[in-house]
């Protein structure tokens, strides 16, 4: 079980990264070189994709869960 609470930590930590890079701090700078950075840097949707999921899915995840305890108890 700890191993994948540390994985969904690394997972979590990677993706903030990414996201900070590709919305942040790579249009301030110039070409890396790397090319999955750059094509993040140059993308113009599917950064904010991953970014923008990730609340939504929090919300949709809570709503269900409520939903499942009221109309369990109904």
């Amino acid at each position: 079980m700890l191993r994948c609470g540390v994985a969904l930590v690394v997972a979590s930590a990677s993706c903030f990264a990414l996201g900070l890079w590709s919305m942040l701090v790579g249009p301030l700078c110039g070409p890396t070189g790397i090319t999955v950075l750059d094509a993040l840097v140059h993308d113009t949707h599917y950064k904010y994709l991953v970014v923008l999921l990730v609340p939504v899915t929090v919300c949709f995840v809570i709503v269900n869960w409520w939903g499942l305890k009221i109309f369990r108890h109904a």
